[in-house]
């Protein structure tokens, strides 16, 4: 009997598949006209793992001469409130994320000025702005 049932776990332990759980994320957008799915990019993830804020926000400026700018926000991070003596390094690692990003959503990609804010759990708030020659 215990033959039996040592088999039995042996061949239960053989024979479990590793599973992977995936959460699909998906961001809708407009190219030509036309509405998209798309799942959000790892640059954006990428982004929250390596710096993980509280908050995260992303905002589309508007302005009349057709070329738009983008705001990417970063509340209460820990590692941005201890580093403050790199944080230019840290934005320009955020907005290269983030323009790769707005240029997989967005086509034609036509744009002003990239800003990065940061707020601090002070209350400091740094901003960096990136223009387009900038980012070439």
């Amino acid at each position: 009997m215990k033959k039996i049932i040592f088999i039995f776990i042996l061949i239960n332990l053989v024979s479990c598949k590793d599973t992977k759980i995936e959460i699909e994320k998906k961001i809708d957008y407009i190219d030509g006209g036309a509405k998209k799915t798309q799942n959000i990019m790892d640059e954006i993830q990428e982004i929250g793992y390596l710096y993980q804020p509280e908050i995260m926000k992303q905002e589309k400026i508007e302005k009349k001469n057709g070329k738009n700018d983008y705001k990417y926000t970063l509340i209460n991070s820990d590692l941005l409130d201890k580093d403050t003596g790199n944080l230019k390094k840290h934005s320009l690692k955020i907005v290269c994320n983030y323009y790769n990003f707005l240029t997989k959503i967005n086509k034609p990609f036509i744009y002003d000025k990239i800003i990065v804010e940061i707020i601090h759990r002070n209350g400091k708030v740094d901003i960096f702005k990136y223009s387009e020659e900038e980012m070439q």
